[in-house]
């Protein structure tokens, strides 16, 4: 088997370039800073990413131990891809994007994750004409400049597909999952464990999350299936070293019938952290048309209701620093939000989140909770342009 493997060298990113203005002449002369962006007001979009991404496109979310959101995403053509980062202010400013690595035949899918006080990205890539696919990982401690050289964690399989999806448990090391070749089961890996390989009973498999309790370091792989007598949003329990606890269970309500609504996103699950348990997911329930947003603690009975509104198209969650879980979801143009009072119960009311003006098609999203407010990043055709834009929501009084 092989070991996974998260060492790299570091390398130089480029300065900070600081723009001055002369004032006078000689060397009297001094130097004024450029002012500091003013902090957009909640609800005020800013784009990201560049336009031209495709209407499957992830990013990936860390943030790091000093506030600021890391936006990781993809770029180019294939034959000629890039990974960037998009560092986003505590306050919603976001700032210049930064290639972090260049010039890869294929790039996609990236998802990151906070391990202690190190960041951790992952994504899929093919380096090179006529080499295989495999997943690459980039990390930044807390201290450094930038993030380390690119490394790659090794496989069982010489090929990934659809998302890639990052967590943290009471290890505090990092784990990957992600759906494998074929679309038939999935990988994960545990740092300092061998990669496993996981078989599904049927084709297909999509759209694989992973969320880890932060009490046990227990992992939860959820994805969404369209196998035969397993259509629905599916969950895989596995212990500390990948290994399976029992087998995969079918989400209550996730499917009607034999027939199930299709994600276009990770089926999102996350711990709560503080080393508080339980590794709960969210979803929609209802064919062919949604009729709840449910959460549910992974290994429960029973799922709870977030919302009842009919028609959503998607639904995501994310955990603040005080464990109090963020679920938000999307209608048309629309985004409504709630936030739990503590752990995963007692929800407040629901805030809705308008999208950009000339915004035709919302896609998708994805969140990142602060304590007092959420950073929400959403793919978004505006002007008929296909790109990620950022805002921030501040919790209902």
């Amino acid at each position: 088997m092989h070991r996974v493997l998260f060492r790299s060298t570091v390398f130089a990113a480029p300065a900070a370039v600081m723009i001055a203005c002369v004032l006078g002449a000689g060397p009297a002369a001094a130097a004024r800073p450029t002012a500091r962006p003013a902090a957009p007001q909640p609800g005020h979009w800013t784009q990201v990413t560049t336009a031209g991404q495709e209407n499957f496109a992830d990013v990936g979310l860390a943030r790091g131990a000093n506030g600021v959101l890391h936006v990781l995403w993809t770029s180019g053509q294939i034959g000629n891809m890039s990974v960037w980062e998009t560092p986003v202010q505590p306050n919603g400013v976001v700032g210049k994007p930064d290639a972090i690595s260049k010039r890869l035949v294929l790039a996609s899918f990236p998802d990151a994750t906070l391990s202690g006080r190190t960041m951790h990205a992952f994504w899929n890539q093919t380096p090179k004409s006529g080499t295989p696919s495999q997943t690459a990982m980039i990390s930044w401690p807390a201290g450094a400049r930038h993030w380390s050289a690119p490394a790659v964690v090794p496989a069982t399989n010489d090929s990934v597909d659809f998302t890639i999806s990052a967590g943290t448990g009471a290890d505090g090391q990092p784990w990957v999952a992600f759906v494998d070749n074929g679309n038939q089961g999935f990988e994960a890996a545990h740092y300092g464990h061998a990669r496993k390989q996981y078989k599904t009973a049927g084709c297909c498999a999509y759209n694989a999350g992973i969320g880890v309790d932060s009490r046990t370091s227990t992992a939860w792989v959820t994805w969404y299936s369209n196998a035969t007598h397993k259509v629905g949003i599916l969950a895989q329990q596995l212990k500390q070293d990948g290994t399976r606890v029992g087998n995969p269970i079918q989400l209550p309500g996730s499917s009607t019938g034999g027939e199930a609504l299709a994600v276009n996103h990770r089926t999102t699950a996350t711990g709560l952290g503080h080393h508080l348990g339980g590794v709960y997911v969210t979803y929609l329930s209802g064919w062919p048309t949604a009729r709840k947003v449910d959460l549910m603690r992974l290994g429960a009975k029973s799922a709870v209701a977030v919302s009842t509104m009919t028609g959503s198209m998607g639904s995501t969650l994310a955990a603040d620093p005080w464990g109090r879980l963020w679920v938000a979801w999307w209608k048309g143009n629309s985004i409504f939000l709630r936030r739990a009072a503590s752990g995963a119960g007692k929800f407040g009311k629901t805030v809705r989140l308008a999208a950009p003006a000339g915004t035709g098609t919302l896609w998708k999203i994805y969140i990142n909770a602060q304590a007092k407010r959420v950073d929400v990043l959403a793919l978004l055709t505006v002007h008929n342009k296909l790109a990620w834009w950022h805002t921030q929501v501040l919790p209902p009084k």
